[in-house]
């Protein structure tokens, strides 16, 4: 079982800081911090960092229309970097 709390904060348009905390019955709670940053309308630029473990995570995103793709890599203490690829198609009634 696993509780998480989360929220997120837009000062500005363009700009997103999100934090969440997460709790498994079975270990420590983890806290997990991230930064968007969108330098274009189609693309976003996106890090974050949790504890327990520390993992640094990177990413990117990329809209083209109904499209989009992502990227991002995280880097776990023990299980080196994990990259995971995201497609989206976005359908509209």
């Amino acid at each position: 079982r696993t509780v998480t709390l989360g929220t997120g904060y837009s000062p500005f348009h363009d700009f997103l800081l999100t934090l969440e905390v997460e709790k498994d019955v079975r270990y420590p709670a983890s806290i997990k911090a991230g930064v968007e940053q969108r330098v274009f309308e189609c693309a976003a630029l996106r890090c974050g960092i949790s504890t327990r473990p520390d993992v640094v995570s990177l990413g990117f995103e990329l809209a083209f229309a109904d499209f989009v793709f992502g990227y991002a890599a995280a880097g776990h203490p023990e299980l080196g970097w994990t990259q995971s690829v995201e497609l989206q198609l976005r359908l509209r009634p």
